[in-house]
């Protein structure tokens, strides 16, 4: 019998990297036509926007998936944070 609730735990965590994978590899080809450095292409706001995103999913994935209290406390601060830099982005980090 299937899991559901582990087979979407699973989920949202190999979807966030795979996300992870498709920015790095789409900012790398960007810089290979010469639309730019790659790190300049990695801190533009909407690729930072994905990866804050990919980050918090991925959180929430293993956060779902883990046991003890402190793993879970450990990927919900995680999580706190990506959701916040992805809200607020790096203006409020001093950058």
């Amino acid at each position: 019998m299937i899991n559901w609730y582990r087979l979407l735990a699973n989920s949202l965590w190999i979807i966030a990297l795979a996300l992870d994978l498709s920015i790095l590899s789409y900012s790398r080809w960007r810089a290979w036509q010469g639309d730019g450095q790659f790190g300049d292409l990695i801190k533009s706001p909407g690729i930072l926007w994905t990866v804050n995103l990919s980050g918090f999913l991925f959180c929430v994935g293993l956060l779902l998936l883990s046991f003890p209290w402190w793993e879970k406390s450990l990927w919900g601060v995680f999580g706190i944070l990506f959701l916040y830099l992805m809200i607020f982005g790096r203006r409020d980090l001093g950058q």
